[in-house]
């Protein structure tokens, strides 16, 4: 599963959280000089999850992904 860093932001600056369904904080990281992250999700149970991109000027873009 993979994350490119916001679009415009200037890298380092963005963090990312994975919650599950409930909301309840599974990951987070930063992703300091990085244009982007892949997340291992194989150990992850099936179920639907939320992916928060956040930066440093208080931007915000969720997705969420389904694990089958």
């Amino acid at each position: 599963c993979c994350f490119p860093a916001a679009e415009g932001s200037p890298p380092g600056s963005t963090s990312i959280m994975v919650r599950d369904a409930s909301g309840r904080v599974l990951r987070s990281e930063a992703m300091a000089g990085k244009q982007g992250l892949t997340l291992d999700i194989s150990e992850m149970n099936p179920g639907i999850y939320l992916v928060d991109l956040l930066t440093a000027d208080g931007t915000s873009h969720t997705r969420r992904f389904v694990k089958e």
